[in-house]
This record gives structure tokens, C-alpha cells and sequence, in this order.
């Protein structure tokens, strides 16, 4: 089972996770001050980090983590028109410009990174390169999911089909708690309330 510390960040109080297994971990988002996130890892060799999607306030800080840390950025594909664009990330003049430290996902499918094994699903809706990960009894939805609610669909490359067949991808998963790309997190029996809610919602 691994263990998950929260750093939230000042970018919209968007939430870093450190997923750590052992004397290893990864980091799932980008948003939080690299001296906090560092003191969240406690040592441990990190040996991933993952993107949940190119939005600023979620990857402010990767290719910074991502030289401190000596590792790799998982993200979508379609992550990298966002992180280039400063409208399409919503970071004013934020933008990426050397994605050396990147390797790009497509669809859905399992990273074995060391000692951890990562699903990713493209879930789509909120933003079109937007990852949900699994580690574990742990999954991270970004801002496709809350714990009261959904991401918003009114923004740039957003679409509420797209959300819908995220929702219902996301409905059969098992794990223990969802992690949120904001807020607080949400246990399992809350998270499926809170999708099927949405789904019925959405199909209307």
C-alpha cells in the first residue's frame, strides 16, 4: 500500500501529491513550491512525476522538479500544445519550451516505473490531455473529479461528452480514496455517489 503526502500549492490551492512505496516515490502534479514538495519526500528517491494535465496551476513547477529530482514527467500527448500555449494553460505568460524531460502517454494504458505500477486513463472533459492515474489502492483525478463535484467543461479544449465517457470509464475502478487535483479527497463509496450523480446529470 502507498503512502500519499499532500503539498497544496498557491496556484489556485491546487494540490501536489507525493506517492511514496518504500524508499521511493513519485510526485503527481507540479503546481506546489519545489522547497515544500522536497520536505515532503522525506529523502526518499523520486523516480517519477506525473501529470494529470497542462493546465498552469497543476504544472507550473515540472521541468523544475523534474532537474531537482533527476527524473522523467509522464503526460498526456496533448498536454504539450497547452504547456506551450499560455491561453490554452491559463498561465498568463506561463509556457513550456523544452520538453526534454517529457514522455508522452496516449490513450489509455501502465507504466512500470521501478517498484510502482501506474495506470493511466485519458479522461478527457475537463481538458483534453487530462490523466487519471492509479497506484495502488490510490487514484488521482486531477480535475476531472472533486469530492463534491466535476471539473469545470467551460474552458478552452473542455467538452461535456468528453466528460461523460470519463465518468463512465472511471465508474467500475476499485480503489480505497481519490485524490483530487483541489480540495479535500474523497473516499471510494463518496467518489462513485459523486460519479453516478454526474453521469445521470449529464445525460439529461
Amino acid at each position: 500500500m502507498v503512502k500519499v503526502e499532500k503539498v497544496v500549492s498557491a496556484f489556485l490551492e491546487s494540490n501536489t501529491f507525493v506517492v511514496s512505496k518504500g524508499e521511493k516515490a513519485i510526485i503527481v502534479d507540479c503546481g506546489a513550491r519545489i522547497e515544500d514538495v522536497k520536505k515532503a519526500t522525506n529523502g526518499k528517491k523520486v523516480v517519477a512525476i506525473l501529470l494529470t494535465h497542462g493546465h498552469y496551476d497543476h504544472a507550473y513547477y515540472a521541468n523544475d522538479y523534474a532537474k531537482a529530482f533527476g527524473c522523467k514527467v509522464y503526460a498526456n500527448i496533448n498536454a504539450k500544445t497547452a504547456l506551450s500555449d499560455a491561453k490554452l494553460n491559463y498561465g498568463e505568460t506561463f509556457k513550456i519550451e523544452d520538453f526534454s524531460m517529457f514522455v508522452w502517454t496516449e490513450g489509455d494504458g501502465e507504466l512500470a516505473i521501478e517498484d510502482f505500477v501506474v495506470q493511466y486513463l485519458h479522461c478527457a472533459g475537463h481538458s483534453n490531455c487530462l490523466n487519471v492515474y492509479l497506484i495502488e489502492n490510490a487514484m488521482f483525478s486531477g480535475d476531472c473529479l472533486f469530492a463534491r463535484g466535476i471539473g469545470r467543461c467551460d474552458l478552452l479544449t473542455s467538452n461535456t461528452k468528453d466528460m461523460l465517457a470519463s465518468l463512465e470509464k472511471l465508474a467500475p475502478l476499485k480503489f480505497d480514496t481519490c485524490y483530487c487535483g483541489h480540495y479535500e479527497d474523497s473516499a471510494y463509496a463518496n467518489t462513485m455517489r459523486n460519479i453516478n450523480i454526474h453521469i445521470r446529470y449529464l445525460k439529461r
